[in-house]
């Protein structure tokens, strides 16, 4: 019976990360200015914008939010958006008798960007994505066998189809 039910656990997992419309990815996450970020796609007509919805405790996005992608053949992508929203979550945790609030901050923005663009990024790969945050500008750098590049562009070519067959 134990093992009917990880075998059933086992594929439901692998069955959802086919239905995933975003990207995840952590950006120093130990760090005291460490985030997460979200990548997804939304269409308004013949406009595409990539959706990066943030989550951190000490950042925030730049008065003009912006994300520089640099391929692995050394081109370099920038995107320059808007801030479409933000919200804030308070948790207490009780240490040796006394309660520290932390709260998290989850920003939103969203970037307009091309298919030629999500093109180039799915056939040369991603291998670094500078995000645009305060106090703090990071850095993540993907190595060549995460492709990244290609993940990113299968969630677009998903939220694509859904948008075209509503």
């Amino acid at each position: 019976m134990k093992r009917f039910l990880i075998a059933t656990l086992l594929i439901f997992c692998l069955m959802g990360k086919g239905f995933a419309q975003h990207l995840s990815f952590a950006c120093k996450p130990l760090d005291t200015y460490g985030f997460n970020m979200k990548l997804s796609f939304s269409f308004d007509g013949e406009n595409t914008y990539l959706n990066a919805s943030m989550e951190s405790i000490d950042l925030l996005y730049a008065q003009e939010p912006y994300i520089l992608i640099k391929t692995v053949d050394e081109q370099v992508i920038k995107l320059t958006g808007t801030v479409t929203g933000s919200t804030s979550e308070s948790v207490g945790v009780p240490i040796g008798g006394m309660i520290f609030s932390e709260t998290e901050h989850t920003y939103n923005a969203q970037f307009p960007i091309t298919e030629q663009q999500l093109a180039l990024l799915n056939e040369q790969g991603i291998a670094k994505i500078r995000v645009g945050t305060m106090p703090k500008v990071h850095d993540k750098k993907f190595g060549k066998r995460e492709r990244f590049g290609q993940k990113l562009y299968k969630v677009y070519l998903k939220t694509k189809a859904k948008y075209e067959a509503f």
